[in-house]
């Protein structure tokens, strides 16, 4: 049993001390314990014991045990289990190779305990990974897992991914790579524009008259593209002057959403100067913690600010459920769908909300963001590339049409477009196509039409 840190990593926290690794269970539980600025982070490593015998299964339960009671509230530090539990808690989480079935109901007995014992009463999350990581000669499991007791809170504005590597040579598990990162801020793009400021009956008349100022403020020559920039320009102006004066506005749960997320960030990195404005302009976060406390994050109201937030996300998506059913045709019911469906997915403990990592042409696993754009590309530009035609093959198949018609069967033929209308710029613009396609022949434009005529039922 081992654990591998990169130093970059270990930058983020206090030096390490001698009691800083902890043996829970000799062999088969240990503890790391970093402590930081931005909070603690305990990572055990887990090696239960092997094998189907009921004196196995104890050794089992036991270590669940142990290690259910040395994990610390969710409150005081952020608790990572990983390793090879050598059970499985779905029936899908296992395969026999001979039956051709899935027999991981046969862990329903430990599975049960552990999510009593372990994972209910500490809130702890399997991370979504339906990868097989264990192979043997009989079957294939899903034995190493990924357990965290993050809040559901932090799924809505960072990006979790989890994902098995390529097995190794010498051992029958696959390793699991895992993270959590904050999606990069693009610091050119402007902030969405909050739903009631949109909505307020004052911002189009606000629009209107910053609009006229800036075209009378403006230098540059007057011109359609120009006039546009300057719309955009007036509502983003608009936006920021009505934010500005109607700072106590009713919020509805979305806009309460995006402030609470903000309160909880800056609570994070004790930034009361962001603290008091997300309080000021969402009172519900006062009800909850005090937005001047430092230490506001370590409260217990923060705990509850943060379900709140679930909670109201939840609603949305309620809210949402009843748009699709006004929605007025049936595209944008579908745009509407797949909001709600990327909104529950965020909304599901351990999700997986992001591609963690690509396999490139060569076979290997690549997890940065130039390496897999790199890989997604080449994969992609061969996929849609368009292949040349074969001129042999286009003239031979151009020559079986039936080309030649007499002119008094001109009006039977079944005609799916009106060339009648065709005037002499558009066949001039059409003529070269003709020479390639209809090499071999000198039926001229008249028949080409005809061609087309028989392509349209094709088509």
């Amino acid at each position: 049993m081992g654990l591998f840190i990169r130093k970059q990593f270990l930058l983020n926290f206090n030096e390490i001390r001698t009691d800083s690794w902890q043996v829970l269970e000799e062999g088969r539980i240990g503890r790391l314990i970093l402590d930081g600025p931005k909070g603690a982070l305990h990572i055990y490593i887990c090696y239960l014991q092997s094998g189907g015998t009921k004196d196995n299964r104890d050794a089992r339960l036991r270590s669940i045990e142990i290690l259910s009671h040395h994990l610390e509230d969710r409150s005081k530090a952020l608790s990572i289990c990983i390793g090879d539990w050598n059970f499985v808690e779905l029936d899908c989480d296992r395969y026999c190779l001979q039956e051709c079935k899935y027999t991981g109901h046969k862990d329903s007995c430990e599975a049960k305990v552990f999510q009593e014992t372990l994972c209910k009463p500490n809130a702890m999350h399997d991370w979504e990974q339906p990868t097989m990581t264990h192979r043997c000669s009989s079957s294939r499991s899903r034995l190493d897992r990924v357990y965290s007791n993050h809040s559901i809170v932090d799924q809505l504005d960072r990006n979790f991914s989890i994902y098995a590597m390529p097995g190794c040579s010498n051992s029958a598990h696959r390793p699991l790579a895992f993270s959590r990162r904050t999606p990069a801020n693009d610091g050119n793009k402007s902030k969405a524009i909050p739903t009631w400021v949109y909505k307020s009956p004052e911002f189009p008349a606000m629009v209107a008259m910053e609009f006229q100022e800036l075209c009378i403020q403006d230098s540059l020559r007057d011109t359609t593209a120009r006039r546009l920039i300057l719309m955009k320009r007036a509502i983003l102006h608009a936006a920021q002057a009505l934010q500005l004066e109607h700072r106590s506005q009713s919020l509805d749960d979305d806009d309460q959403v995006g402030w609470c997320m903000r309160f909880i960030r800056a609570a994070e990195s004790v930034q009361l100067g962001r603290m008091k404005a997300c309080a000021q302009t969402a009172p519900i976060i006062s009800q909850y913690v005090n937005p001047l406390d430092p230490e506001a994050r370590s409260k217990g109201g923060f705990i509850k600010l943060k379900d709140f937030v679930v909670e109201l996300s939840r609603r949305q998506v309620t809210q949402d459920m009843e748009q699709v059913k006004k929605a007025e045709d049936e595209y944008t019911g579908n745009k509407l769908k797949n909001h709600i469906l990327v909104k529950l997915k965020r909304l599901l403990p351990g999700a997986a909300t992001t591609i963690g990592a690509v396999m490139n042409e060569d076979g290997q696993v690549v997890d940065s963001p130039k390496d897999m754009a790199k890989a997604l590309q080449e994969h992609w530009q061969r996929t849609f590339q368009a292949p040349l035609p074969n001129p042999d093959a286009l003239r031979t198949w151009f020559e079986a049409l039936p080309l030649h018609w007499n002119e008094s069967e001109d009006e039977n033929l079944p005609c799916h477009h009106d060339f009648s209308s065709t005037t002499e710029t558009q066949e001039a613009q059409s003529t070269p196509c003709w020479p390639t396609a209809l090499a071999g022949h000198s039926t001229g434009r008249k028949e080409g039409h005809q061609v087309l005529e028989q392509l349209g039922p094709w088509t």
